[in-house]
């Protein structure tokens, strides 16, 4: 199974004093511009993050920038898919030669060979044995076989070749309420953007503190968290 790393981290940053009022929303505008990209000194994907607090005294103006700089401590949720682990991935779209999934809800999965299990017909995949039907939404666990680059952004590959492949769940047959995160960048992702004429202005500096991780089980994410947590 691959496993998600939770990493301690010191964002430092700046904004126009204007938009002091307001730090925190900063960091997280910030941190939204690498949610689902690699972070170049962990090699890992921004998956999310948590626990934003500020550190030290009010930020400080300097003689060199206009901005006002000031310091931030957070939680980095990492991941980076290892070859040969097993992931959970949700059914967005297929095609005749491959079906296209989303990890976390935003990480593109592609399969490039259902036809080892399944037969496409008619716009479906059907199980050659069974004849189950693969639906949009359905849960499958499969086997990493790369990660990389595809179609412009980061992407898993992955088989159905695979005795461990699986069903894991199928969707509901009624609406039911929208998954909710602990994780902060990823709920407000489609919320706290950064304006390009606001006040933010990313210093673009961070660094892990010391090398203590905390690794947890990358599907235990999948399950919808209660607002009591």
């Amino acid at each position: 199974m691959s496993f998600i790393t939770e990493q301690s981290a010191i964002l430092r940053l700046a904004v126009l004093p204007h938009g002091l009022s307001d730090m925190i929303k900063a960091s997280k505008a910030h941190l939204n511009q690498y949610l689902f990209n690699l972070l170049p000194t962990t090699q890992s994907l921004l998956l999310g993050y948590k626990d934003i607090e500020l550190i030290g005294e009010t930020a400080a103006l300097t003689y060199h920038s206009s901005h006002v700089h000031f310091t931030a401590r957070c939680t980095l949720l990492l991941f980076r898919p290892e070859p040969e682990s097993l992931i959970h991935a949700t059914i967005k779209h297929t095609w005749p030669r491959f079906i296209y999934l989303l990890f976390r809800g935003s990480l593109p999965v592609y399969v490039s060979d259902p036809g080892v299990r399944y037969i496409y017909k008619q716009g479906v995949y059907c199980d050659k044995d069974t004849g189950e039907q693969l639906t949009t939404d359905m849960v499958l666990q499969v086997r990493v076989k790369s990660f990389g680059v595809r179609k412009g952004s980061y992407a898993i590959t992955c088989s159905m070749d695979d005795p461990e492949y699986r069903i894991v769940s199928k969707p509901e047959p009624v609406a039911t309420e929208a998954e909710t995160s602990i994780y902060d960048g990823v709920d407000s992702v489609s919320t706290v953007c950064q304006d390009p004429g606001g006040p933010y202005y990313d210093a673009d500096e961070y660094e892990a503190i010391g090398d203590e991780k905390k690794e947890i089980d990358a599907d235990f994410y999948q399950d919808p968290i209660s607002d009591q947590v």
